[in-house]
C-alpha cells in the first residue's frame, strides 16, 4: 500500500498497491488522542518504566504555544459532526490541572465550531487532586482512571511518594469521591479503575478485591508489559 505525505500534518495511504500509483487517497482521520500534557509525577513506582513520568528529562508540562495549534490540528484533522477521544496520560496530569483544563476548554471550543463531541478521560493516580477538582472534572463530564493496584498491602508495596509514604488510603478515598460524585449526576462520566498487577499478585486476588468495592469491571496490566491495559471482569 503506497503512503504519500503531502505536507508535515497529513498522511495520506493512497487505495492502490504500489508506491507509485496514481489513485485517489484518502485521509487519517484520528479518532483518538492521547496527550502527555504533563511529563512529570510527584510518586516514585518502583515498576514506573516512564522515568516518573519524565521520560529521562526534566518535568514539565506542555505550554499554549505548544497546545494550541495542537487543538487547530485535531480539529482539522476530525470529520464534522464526529466524536474525538482525548486522553490525558504519561504523567500525572493533576500537577498542571488549571492548564489542562484550558487546553481541554480551547479544544472543546473550536471542535463545538464543527459540531464534534470532544469526550476525555484522565489516567491518575490519585494522590494529588482537590474536591473542588473533581466537582470540576465531573461538571466537564471527564472520565477518571485511578491507578489503584487492588489491596493496600499489594498497592503500597510499589507505589509510594517519593519519602516512601503509601499511597492506598488517598488515592482509594479520592475514587471514592468521585465515584459518589457520578452516581449522584445525571448523565455524568466514568469513575473508573486501572490496575498493575505486580509482584507476586495474581488477577483473582485482585478481581477479588474490586468486587468488593462494587467494582465490576477494571483494566489490569501486568507489570514490565507494554501495551494498552485490558478490561477485566471482577465478576458478579
Amino acid at each position: 500500500m503506497g503512503i504519500q505525505k503531502p505536507d508535515d500534518n497529513l498522511i495520506q495511504i493512497a487505495r492502490g498497491s504500489r508506491p507509485d500509483d496514481d489513485s485517489p487517497v484518502a485521509p487519517l482521520r484520528p479518532s483518538a488522542w492521547k496527550v502527555a500534557f504533563v511529563q512529570d509525577c510527584n510518586l516514585h513506582c518502583d515498576y514506573c518504566c516512564t522515568g516518573h513520568g519524565r521520560f529521562g528529562g526534566k518535568g514539565r508540562y506542555m505550554r499554549p504555544e505548544l497546545w494550541m495549534p495542537l487543538s487547530d490540528l485535531i480539529v482539522a484533522l476530525s470529520p464534522p459532526d464526529s466524536r474525538i477521544d482525548l486522553e490525558f496520560g504519561g504523567g500525572e496530569t493533576f500537577l498542571r490541572f488549571r492548564e489542562a483544563m484550558q487546553f481541554l476548554d480551547h479544544l472543546r471550543r473550536l471542535a463545538a465550531g464543527r459540531k464534534i463531541r470532544v469526550d476525555a478521560r484522565i489516567l491518575t493516580n490519585g494522590t494529588v487532586m482537590t474536591p473542588p477538582q473533581l466537582q470540576e472534572c465531573l461538571e466537564r463530564k471527564i472520565t477518571l482512571y485511578f491507578s489503584i493496584d487492588g489491596p493496600a498491602f499489594r498497592h503500597d508495596a510499589f507505589r509510594k511518594f517519593p519519602n516512601g509514604r503509601p499511597t492506598h488510603r488517598i488515592a482509594l478515598e479520592n475514587w471514592r469521591r468521585y465515584r459518589e460524585l457520578v452516581g449522584n449526576a445525571a448523565g455524568p462520566p466514568e469513575c473508573a479503575v486501572a490496575t498493575v498487577i505486580a509482584g507476586d499478585a495474581r488477577l483473582p486476588e485482585i478481581a477479588q478485591f474490586w468486587r468488593e468495592q462494587g467494582v465490576k469491571q477494571f483494566k489490569a496490566l501486568p507489570a514490565g508489559v507494554a501495551g494498552p491495559p485490558r478490561p477485566v471482569s471482577s465478576g458478579p
